[in-house]
């Protein structure tokens, strides 16, 4: 079962999950915007929640579902694996300005291959198409370096991503206000073609079949 098959047309709270792997989880789902039938997996909004964290931890998730967090890397494979899926990411800059990046397709590898960003399928949308640069790329963590870099980009940016050498878009960053490159943040270049934090993001996945 996924969002878009919960009967109830209010966000919140639903168990997700397939008969076989996953075994049901929970997740928070979007019902009343959008369309409705989106799952999140990704949310950031205060800074409350610390995303520097391991591959044991990328791989399960963390934070709660209705807060900041990161719903994990076996569940998103899962998810994906079993069913056709988009991407919606939606940002906000510290100044208010929202804008969007949606891919018609998504879905990432086994852990076995790193949870590598396997489909990423036509964008559209008003924030650019940062995520291209990271298509076919691994997951990293500090203590799982899977990158293009010869430096490792997790360790220096403190969280997991799908690191290149090092990001065109990085969402898993520090929450801070700060336009300084060097300073490791949440990001998505082509917001602005600028580097600056952003100060939200939402990554959401919705079953097409």
């Amino acid at each position: 079962r996924s969002c878009k098959t919960v009967l109830a047309k209010v966000n919140g709270k639903y168990y997700i999950g397939t008969e076989e792997k996953p075994a049901p989880f929970e997740a928070f789902c979007i019902q009343e915007q959008l369309g409705g039938g989106w799952m999140v997996i990704q949310y950031r909004s205060n800074g409350a929640l610390d995303f520097n964290r391991n591959w044991t931890e990328y791989r399960n998730g963390f934070g709660e579902v209705d807060g900041e967090h990161w719903i994990g890397l076996e569940k998103i494979y899962q998810f994906t694996k079993k069913l056709k899926c988009e991407l919606l990411v939606e940002m906000k800059d510290f100044n208010g300005s929202y804008k969007y990046a949606r891919y018609n397709a998504f879905a990432i590898g086994s852990e076995a291959e790193g949870y590598y960003l396997k489909t990423l399928g036509t964008y559209n949308g008003t924030a650019g198409d940062s995520l291209r640069n990271h298509f076919g790329f691994k997951f990293s963590t500090a203590d799982r370096d899977n990158d293009a870099s010869a430096t490792n980009c997790a360790q220096d940016f403190k969280g997991g991503w799908w690191f290149k050498k090092c990001y065109s878009t990085y969402l898993n960053g520090l929450y801070r206000r700060s336009s300084e490159k060097t300073e490791n943040m949440i990001e998505w270049y082509a917001f602005n073609n600028v580097w600056r934090g952003l100060s939200f993001t939402r990554m959401l996945v919705r079953s097409l079949d």
